[in-house]
């Protein structure tokens, strides 16, 4: 899955897929290498650091999301009379 999301971000060429391996490959050794608190502690920030591009998403569409909740709960309600 990883892989697939990196091709989609950087292109289907050889030099990402070595470019995606070579990172993949580094970040184990390193994960291996590591003491298990340090390795928890890199992976509760980097799902942190995940949260604020959704937060900064969830706060640009919610007018968005409101309104075409407001039209499906009235086509709803004008369905059910």
């Amino acid at each position: 899955y990883g892989l697939q999301s990196w091709k989609y971000l950087f292109g289907r060429g050889k030099t990402a897929d070595l470019v995606y391996k070579l990172l993949f490959i580094v970040f184990v050794v390193i994960g291996a290498s590591a003491s298990m608190g340090a390795v928890f502690a890199f992976s509760d920030a980097m799902i942190l650091a995940l949260v604020f591009p959704n937060m900064i998403g969830l706060m640009l569409l919610f007018p968005k999301v409101r309104e075409e909740m407001s039209k499906y709960l009235q086509a709803i309600k004008n369905t059910v009379k």
